[in-house]
């Protein structure tokens, strides 16, 4: 796989808790339809966090995690569990789920340009890559995007480097194909200390095993958090 790395100069939780939260309705909990996974893998990442000016950030760029980020190998078959498990779940409550490829390339869709939101504008939120015409191709009305970001996290004070943390974020995204909005929207945020020493060439096992353990930690809090979710759709039905 072919990796990016990304520096970004913002508070870590604040990049995660921006993602809004958007609870499924009993009226979709209600209906049959037929829906389809897609899972993306990200390329592995590196942030930053922490209150830094700008030569701060100039000094501290991280540049010494790239070569051995680049040399980890990682399993990302807890991946295909949260498609098989969701879809199970879906499958649960009248939906007709079909599994698309694996790593689908969804990054080939356009973007959604603010000319169509302002036009469709409304409460609705619509999904970032314009998804529709996976409608006709594939016979469906929704489709259930499952993103995997994961990497090492840095907290700095200033230019020094006072954490370092592996994580894990999984979004859970149902998108209506018909007008390409957002029906449901879930993020999962795991985090875990990087043990004992991370410079251990040439494979930097504790490295490795961090960021494995926040993939695989996190597979279990997303299960859980999603079945949090249809349990509250179905109490809505039920009253």
């Amino acid at each position: 796989m072919k990796k990016h790395y990304f520096l970004i100069a913002l508070a870590f939780l604040t990049l995660i808790t921006s993602c809004q939260s958007i609870p499924m309705s009993k009226e979709y909990y209600q209906k049959h339809s037929k829906v389809g996974i897609i899972s993306v893998v990200d390329s592995i990442s590196l942030t930053k966090a922490g209150a830094q000016g700008l030569l701060d950030m100039a000094i501290s760029s991280g540049k010494k995690y790239r070569e051995p980020l680049k040399s980890i190998q990682l399993d990302f078959s807890s991946s295909e569990l949260i498609s098989a498990e969701i879809t199970k779940r879906f499958e649960a409550i009248n939906k007709t789920v079909t599994n698309l490829e694996t790593n689908y390339p969804i990054k080939k869709f356009s973007e959604v340009y603010p000319a169509y939101k302002i036009r469709n504008s409304s409460e609705k939120r619509f999904y970032k890559l314009d998804l529709r015409k996976i409608k006709s191709k594939y016979g469906l009305d929704e489709i259930i995007v499952i993103e995997n970001k994961y990497g090492l996290a840095l907290d700095y004070y200033g230019a020094i480097e006072i954490g370092r943390n592996a994580f894990s974020e999984v979004t859970v995204t149902v998108v209506d194909l018909n007008y390409n909005t957002v029906i449901f929207n879930e993020v999962q945020l795991n985090t875990e200390k990087i043990k004992n020493d991370w410079k251990t060439p040439p494979h930097y096992e504790n490295l490795q095993a961090g960021i494995q353990k926040a993939i695989n930690n996190n597979t279990k809090k997303t299960l859980d958090k999603i079945e949090q979710k249809l349990k509250a759709a179905k109490d809505l039905q039920n009253k």
